[in-house]
């Protein structure tokens, strides 16, 4: 599976799959958000089929079908066991072809226990995470739908297993 995908691409993988089976097909958590070109009718392309939750703000369509999601997964051999690389490059782990985005923006690492961590490679507009730089070298922990700024790119961070059951009630809208 490719490393960017639309979130409406997941939809009959989620659909098909437990969680953990859903994770491990699309290999890894999501950085997911608008795409830049995306026009407001092709990010409301699918909605989520049933009431999410008993907060009112959960009630509301969740319009996540044409947002880009990138695979948070290393695609190739890293040196010194640097970490998953983030950047506009295509030499990194995750290409997000932005201009306010760095070469090489960010780094995540992944421990034993499944936590995600970024950091900053000292990128020339920064990385935020929940609305707070992070330090180049400084490691924050990501929590399942927190903010990611790299750059001007706001992007959200999911975690695949516990994004999984939202994916999998999504459905195209009907003309």
């Amino acid at each position: 599976m490719s490393s960017t995908k639309r979130i409406a691409e997941l939809i009959p993988v989620a659909q098909r799959c437990t969680p953990e089976a859903f994770f491990e097909e699309v290999g890894g958590h999501l950085l997911a958000g608008p795409a830049p070109d995306a026009s407001p009718a092709e990010d409301a392309s699918t909605t989520v089929a049933t009431v999410i939750g008993s907060m009112p703000s959960l009630r509301a369509p969740l319009y996540l079908g044409g947002h880009e999601a990138f695979v948070i997964r290393q695609t190739r051999q890293s040196l010194f066991g640097r970490g998953i690389t983030i950047g506009r490059s295509s030499k990194n782990d995750v290409c997000i072809p932005h201009d306010s985005i760095s070469k090489t923006h960010a780094r995540v690492r992944t421990d034993k226990r499944g936590g995600v961590y970024i950091s900053d490679t000292g990128s020339s507009n920064g990385t935020q995470v929940n609305g707070a730089f992070v330090n180049p070298g400084e490691e924050v922990e990501l929590q399942h739908k927190d903010e990611v700024k790299l750059g001007s790119r706001a992007l959200r961070f999911y975690d695949t297993r516990r994004i999984h059951d939202i994916i999998s009630k999504m459905v195209p809208e009907v003309d």
